[in-house]
């Protein structure tokens, strides 16, 4: 009889046990499937972001690296940045000799700071060349060997005549009578004391002061003193008392 009620509870125990068992599995797999349902429902709700995103032009291959050799010029080129390039062009020496265009006394001389009172204009201004009193129908000489380039009638210095010389000179004649020198024209070759022209009084903007030559002379653009290319006695030239200043 106590046998029997052992086995009654025993059995009653695995009963229990296994009935719990079951009811866990059944709840390990409905909530499995809950979780599964939940997962792809939230991935059939979510956007398909690859179809909102903006296009853009950014290449999807990576650029190709240049050649070694193209990165060699590279940097060479960019080491000499900033370096004067050679042209090839050789630069030419200014001439070997010069004479004064015409004999006679300066009165007035090159300056580019200090202004001069001018008796035609009656004002101050600098004055970029020198005037050298002479005769009307003195002759004029060529400064230094060269190409006339200019002859022309300018309506403030008269009749005026440009030579070019080499290393970038030039030397300018002003205040010319209308002729030149028989055979002077543009273009024609002259040597150094060679006669150009002649003085003549067709500068209106010095028409108060005596006949004289006005004569400039330029490198590579700039007025410089025509004084630093030929020697220049002033006593041996007696000033006109009727030059201006």
């Amino acid at each position: 009889m106590e046998h029997n009620a052992k086995r009654k509870i025993v059995g009653g125990i695995i009963y229990v046990v296994g009935a719990f068992m079951l009811v866990t599995l059944l709840c390990v797999a409905i909530i499995t499937a809950l979780t599964g349902g939940l997962q792809k429902a939230g991935e059939k709700s979510a956007p398909d972001t690859s179809l909102t995103e903006p296009a853009t032009d950014k290449p999807t291959q990576k650029p190709e690296e240049p050649a070694e050799d193209t990165l060699d010029v590279i940097g060479k080129a960019q080491e000499g940045e900033g370096e004067a390039k050679p042209s090839g062009v050789p630069v030419e020496s200014t001439p070997e000799s010069y004479v004064m265009p015409v004999g006679g006394y300066i009165s007035k001389h090159h300056d580019l700071e200090l202004a001069v009172y001018s008796l035609t204009m009656d004002d101050y201004r600098v004055h970029s060349g020198i005037d050298i009193e002479c005769g009307v129908g003195q002759e004029v000489a060529a400064f230094a060997d060269g190409t006339v380039s200019n002859i022309r009638r300018d309506p403030f210095m008269g009749y005026c005549m440009t030579i070019e010389h080499s290393g970038g000179m030039k030397s300018h004649y002003m205040n010319l009578s209308a002729s030149a020198a028989e055979g002077v024209a543009e273009g024609s070759t002259v040597s150094c004391g060679q006669i150009i022209g002649y003085v003549g009084e067709s500068a209106a903007i010095e028409a108060a002061q005596s006949p004289h030559l006005h004569f400039e002379v330029t490198v590579n653009g700039a007025k410089v003193d025509p004084l630093d290319y030929f020697e220049y006695d002033p006593a041996a030239y007696a000033p006109d008392t009727d030059a201006e200043g």
